[in-house]
């Protein structure tokens, strides 16, 4: 989970302070979340890969690494959703769809 978080982190060229911009939470927090220290929830780790616009394989190998499971199979269908047709658009767009999808994501209030 941790390593592979890093290693895409990399790969996409972000910071932890790109990543808590975007999200609307401390770089500290995102630091503790990406290294499976504290805050391993679905919504910050589906918002996490949706900031950092990964293929949807990438994600699912991430979640699935970080024993998180899904509150209930609407919730899985909706988060799968955006990470398998979504994963180009932006976090602030993908605000809107999440809730109609009745799913949460983070999204720092300031870009809305």
């Amino acid at each position: 989970y941790k390593t592979s978080f890093e290693i895409v982190k990399k790969w996409r060229g972000v910071s932890y302070n790109d990543i808590a911009e975007a999200l609307g939470i401390t770089e500290r927090e995102i630091e503790r979340i990406m290294k499976g220290e504290t805050g391993k929830t679905i919504p910050n780790i589906v918002s996490i890969c949706l900031f950092l616009k990964l293929p949807y394989e990438m994600s699912n190998h991430i979640i699935e690494k970080s024993g998180v499971g899904y509150k209930d199979d609407s919730t899985r269908i909706g988060y799968q959703f955006l990470l398998k047709f979504c994963s180009t658009k932006e976090l602030t767009e993908l605000n809107e769809l999440a809730n109609e999808l009745g799913v949460y994501i983070k999204v720092n209030p300031i870009k809305l």
